[in-house]
């Protein structure tokens, strides 16, 4: 599923080395890679993603993402040089959502998982549809258990197959506020 936020309010955003600023933005995740903005002054701005620190959509906070590779389908993958992401939780792994639309017919959804203080994304295929949670493949696992460092509470939830493409949001927003409590 392709999330594209109201185009209707304005809405916040930074351009990097530059102060928060509102304006009408407007962002679709068709490959194009440029953020629309409309401002007061009946301008509009085109921006690619190295020129945005973050903007906001709706509920939906953004961030530029770049050099990463996501899953396209079965034995096809597209690399992406810059693009946005949806930032879906921060702390000791910060949780980003990138969608990509490819055709009317074709979306793919990754989750971007990044430990704190590492610039690293990792890329984990979203496979879950409307009627499957998606369990990880072997690869996915590997690479979450890098992520949360072996934890072995995650050990388990693979292994029973507990913890799947459509959870994993909740379970990093629970895995940070476990590590927050700790500190």
């Amino acid at each position: 599923m392709i999330i594209i936020p109201s185009l209707a309010t304005a809405q916040q955003y930074q351009l990097k080395n530059d102060m928060v600023r509102s304006g009408r933005v407007r962002y679709f995740p068709n490959g194009k890679r440029n953020v629309i903005i409309d401002t007061d002054s009946a301008k509009q701005l085109l921006l690619d993603p190295d020129q945005v620190l973050w903007f906001e959509k709706g509920r939906f906070r953004f961030e530029p993402v770049s050099n990463f590779t996501v899953h396209v389908k079965r034995g096809e993958s597209l690399h992406v040089t810059h693009d946005f992401a949806i930032v879906q939780d921060t702390g000791a792994v910060c949780l980003l959502v990138h969608d990509l639309l490819i055709s009317p017919e074709l979306s793919s959804r990754s989750y971007l998982l990044r430990r704190r203080g590492e610039k690293k994304l990792i890329v984990i295929h979203d496979n879950s549809n409307e009627f499957d949670d998606g369990n990880f493949s072997s690869h996915d696992q590997k690479l979450l258990l890098k992520v949360f460092s072996n934890n072995p509470n995650l050990r388990q939830l693979l292994r029973q197959q507990n913890l799947t493409c459509r959870n994993l949001p909740e379970y990093v927003r629970h895995y940070n506020r476990q590590v927050n409590s700790v500190r």
